[in-house]
């Protein structure tokens, strides 16, 4: 921490060998700590920072009485970490013409202005991230967590290259932040309004997004165009290259940057790389994961998921713990005649076999609530097919069905537990080719079989019909459950929090850790993985040509009580733990983590607020309630703005409405982000795309001259249906670079080698009140992470993947990547 020690004293005309005058004034001193940066990880290969000259100003146009206390330091900081030891230059003199000297006094520190002067083209940004001021024996901590310039174009032309501007100086009072009403003095709350207005000029909605009835986001056509202080920090930039470089490949291999960047040269497909049987692929997918620079433990887990993906035990295993683990529902019907659609035709015709529910009476099993079902028709309903970059990729046009699919799931009391949760009906419609719908169920075991060939005809079709639904799946996860839900939501409550909460807000400081990043990771997903013109996603998914569509379907599917973790659970019959027996780990982890943040939560909101009308009569608070509905969620068809509440009133209320935000921008998002290298990467687990339509009802097992095929010959039909090595290839690549934590996230829970940062560091919630509250909740965070340990230790027995996505040191506090 750079260190600066200013003294003055009445009597006596000091001058410091750095200094450019004389020392005088009152018998106080001051100690100012200048902090920039936070011990990133590769740190020592990042540039100093040689572009300006930092001016401090205490207590800026008389605050209290006091005069402007003026430090000016000219240092070559480092961008990065705390270290700093000279005083360079300091001007005791009070910036004060009014003539009055009984305003030369300093004082207890109460605002602060900090800037960098000069107006230099295109110097770098110089990060800050906090001032702390030691006066009279007490610590005064002023978080800042912004960029200063001497070049500003922000206000001058926005012609200017914005990456280069940020605001032209900043406010910062000490400790917990104050409310609006808190703050009496004039020259803070001018400073308050000062700021907010700054942001609120340059962090505007778009007025028109696309898709209409989706979630409203910044304006701004791409990341270039965004403020420097919604950007991501360069430090952090070079310290993931440097990690990168590191392992001595590049992530983002050249075939996945042809791909996505848009390059417009047709590749013809090479035969060399066709698999012949689901072995075949399995050495194929060792070879594509080391071009890719997979990591070894996810090969490993990759090979695993291959080597068990045929079993239903695992399939079931899957919507328990995978990426797209919170769509189960429990079946509503307590009797036959209660049961509704699409089951309901299934039963009357027969495709609900008895075996398949172990020869349960299906009275019994609906009294007991083990039937579940996931719905995913509704999502991809008037999705059109995809593969219009098929030519490019393939030098061949292909088309990629979109197939709309549901699942029946049942909960067995006589096998094994870890083998008791599996898919009895696979129900699946191809809309778009005006085709029937289409049930399908999982064949008998072979010691029951009387008929060998019908036997392996289900077999083959039950394994169809298990991709097709994880391919609709798949769609419906990119999209709706990472996408709308773990960004564009995360980037309403980020927008209004920036346009409503000033820096000084105590929950500004709260929640900035947990939304920082989100507006520039989106812009960058707007701009490359969703754009009509230039999507990702239409480089292999189904339905990636059609992405908006899906994007408007999901979003009448979210609402503020669906994020409401315990409420969520509630609402589809899987909160009872006492009568829903399922080895439901992803509800486990997510109520546990729930609970530790509301508690959190709960304790900041006590802090800032003693009374219910503390809160309602917060108007800034207010504001940010309204925006978020009307603005951020206004679009929705429900035209209830999602369901969120326009006001807030109860303390109560608010620590719900904080923990929603917190949950969803980590916990949330980490929970359907980083699995999906692990299984959605392995195309015969999950595939992106199908080639070929879903088979109809009345079709038989592939013969060639009245023969039935043989084993070998048959899984090569089943290969046919799904994406080629160059289609495979992209995504594993892009799942790679997605699915992986970067060194410049923090966790709930730091790493004791220090490669992962905590919490602490990077908040802003700085009084010694709110330091105590997030240790507590650092504490219970410890105590969640060595239960899951546990659990994970008494499971090594088991044949199954350990679930440890929401283990609070796997836990990044925001959305980044």
């Amino acid at each position: 921490t750079l260190l600066y020690t200013i003294k003055f004293e009445e009597t006596m005309n000091y001058k410091s060998k750095n200094s450019c005058g004389p020392i005088t004034s009152s018998a106080e001193i001051y100690h100012v700590y200048l902090n920039t940066g936070c011990n990133l990880p590769q740190a020592d290969r990042i540039k100093k920072w040689r572009e300006g000259t930092v001016k401090i100003t205490i207590n800026p146009d008389g605050v209290k009485g006091f005069s402007n206390h003026v430090l000016r330091i000219n240092e070559a900081f480092n961008t990065h970490k705390m270290g700093f030891t000279d005083l360079v230059f300091w001007d005791p003199k009070p910036e004060d013409n009014s003539g009055d000297n009984s305003k030369n006094v300093s004082g207890e520190p109460k605002l602060l202005k900090i800037e960098i002067e000069g107006n230099c083209f295109k110097k770098l940004p110089l990060f800050i991230r906090e001032v702390a001021i030691q006066w009279k024996h007490r610590t005064y901590r002023f978080p800042i967590h912004n960029f200063l310039s001497p070049y500003k174009p922000l206000f001058e032309s926005r012609n200017n290259i914005l990456q280069y501007g940020c605001l032209p100086y900043l406010y910062s009072i000490p400790g917990a932040g104050t409310l609006k009403d808190q703050d009496q003095d004039p020259t803070i709350l001018n400073a308050r309004k000062i700021s907010n207005d700054m942001v609120r000029s340059v962090v505007n909605w778009e007025e028109n997004p696309v898709p209409k009835h989706g979630c409203g986001y910044i304006a701004a056509k791409s990341y270039s165009e965004l403020p420097r202080f919604l950007k991501f920090r360069l430090a952090k930039m070079d310290a993931f290259s440097s990690s990168v470089a590191e392992a001595g490949v590049e992530i983002v291999i050249s075939v996945s940057k042809g791909y996505f960047c848009g390059c417009k040269c047709q590749r013809p497909h090479d035969q060399s790389h066709e698999w012949k049987n689901f072995h075949d692929y399995q050495e194929s997918f060792v070879k594509m994961a080391e071009k890719s620079a997979w990591k070894v433990d996810d090969i490993s887990d990759g090979l695993w998921v291959g080597k068990h993906f045929q079993k239903d035990h695992e399939f079931g295993r899957q919507i328990l713990e995978g990426p797209n683990s919170m769509n189960l529902r429990k079946l509503r019907a307590k009797s036959v005649n209660e049961i509704s659609e699409p089951w309901k035709e299934a039963i009357e015709m027969g495709f609900l076999k008895s075996y398949a529910i172990d020869g349960e009476d299906l009275g019994e099993v609906l009294e007991e609530g083990r039937l579940f079902e996931i719905l995913n028709s509704k999502e991809l309903e008037g999705v059109a097919n995809g593969g219009a970059a098929s030519k490019l990729l393939l030098g061949v046009p292909e088309t990629w069905y979109v197939v709309q699919a549901d699942c029946l799931l049942f909960q067995s009391k006589k096998r094994p537990k870890d083998e008791s949760f599996v898919p009895i009906l696979i129900r699946l419609e191809y809309k778009n080719g005006n085709e029937p719908q289409t049930f399908w169920y999982p064949p008998k075991a072979k010691d029951e079989a009387k008929d060998d060939t019908e036997q392996r005809r289900n077999h083959y079709f039950w394994l169809l019909a298990k991709m097709f639904f994880r391919c609709a799946d798949w769609q419906i996860y990119a999209i709706g459950t990472h996408y709308a839900r773990g960004h564009a939501m995360n980037e309403v409550f980020a927008m209004s929090m920036y346009r409503n909460l000033p820096f000084q807000h105590p929950l500004f400081r709260l929640l900035w850790p947990h939304l920082q990043g989100i507006i520039a990771i989106n812009a960058q997903a707007r701009e490359k993985l969703i754009n009509p013109s230039n999507s990702a996603f239409a480089k292999f998914m189904s339905a990636g040509d059609d992405l908006y569509k899906v994007l408007e379907n999901v979003c009448e599917k979210l609402t503020y009580d669906t994020l409401i973790m315990p409420k969520w659970f509630e609402t589809k019959g899987v909160m009872d733990t006492e009568k829903v027996k399922l080895k439901y780990l992803y509800r486990d982890d997510s109520i546990s983590t729930w609970n530790i943040l509301h508690k959190y939560a709960t304790g900041m909101v006590d802090i800032s607020y003693k009374r219910d009308k503390d809160v309602s009569d917060d108007l800034e608070l207010q504001e940010f309630a309204r925006e978020i509905a009307d603005k951020g969620f206004g679009g929705f068809r429900d035209n209830k703005g999602a369901g969120f509440p326009t006001s807030i009133a109860s303390k109560e209320k608010l620590s719900e409405y904080l923990t929603v935000v917190i949950f969803n921008s980590s916990t949330y998002h980490a929970s359907v982000n980083f699995q999906i290298s692990k299984y959605l990467a392995y195309i015969l687990n999950a595939p992106p795309s199908m080639t070929k339509r879903p088979p109809k009802q009345d079709d038989q097992i592939p013969q060639v001259a009245g023969k039935i095929l043989d084993q070998n010959e048959l899984e090569h039909q089943i290969i046919n249906y799904l994406p080629k090595y160059e289609i495979a290839l992209v995504t594993m690549a892009l799942t790679e670079i997605l699915g992986n934590f970067s060194p410049i996230d923090r966790f709930y829970i730091p790493s004791k080698t220090g490669e992962r940062m905590g919490y602490l560091g990077g908040n802003m919630s700085v009084s010694n009140d709110q330091q105590m509250c997030i240790r507590k909740m650092e504490k219970q965070m410890e105590k969640l992470m060595m239960a899951i340990i546990e659990r994970n230790e008494e499971c090594e027995h088991l044949e199954s993947l350990p679930y440890t996505v929401m283990r609070p040191d796997n836990v990044p506090i925001q959305t980044q990547i």
